[in-house]
């Protein structure tokens, strides 16, 4: 079992984000109860009922890798990797859907600005495997 996710506790006070990939094709939007939860990937984990595709969905492609149960979202034009929807893993855990959100796609916005949580909970989370 993976070690508990450090999900924040919703404060009450709620900002949305707009964000794109770098071509600017897909365009999306994040609300989220500060402060941001940012993991060594330098992404966030929004509720996926709040993450909203506003344009470019027929951009966004799919790439899956191990079982394949969640999948990376690419701009096909651009090749930027704007998330991932880990619903199937949170539904395993019993948790509410969630989407992973490349913090660095964020429009007009320095991360210097935001309240961000660093979490490295990644660290410890099992298969370990070794490349030879």
């Amino acid at each position: 079992m993976p070690p508990p996710t450090p999900w924040p506790e919703e404060t009450g006070v709620w900002a949305t984000y707009a964000l794109h990939c770098h071509c600017g094709a897909i365009r999306y939007n994040i609300t989220i109860s500060p402060p941001l939860l940012e993991s060594e990937a330098q992404a966030c984990h929004p509720l996926a009922k709040n993450v909203e595709f506003t344009q470019g969905l027929e951009h966004r492609k799919e790439y899956r890798c191990g079982r394949g149960i969640c999948p990376h979202w690419i701009c096909e034009r651009c090749g930027n990797v704007v998330g991932s929807d880990l619903t199937a893993i949170e539904k395993m855990f019993g948790g509410e859907a969630r989407n992973t959100i490349n913090l660095r796609m964020l429009k007009d916005v320095s991360l210097d600005q935001l309240s961000i949580k660093k979490s490295t909970v990644m660290k410890g989370a099992p298969p370990e495997y070794r490349v030879d």
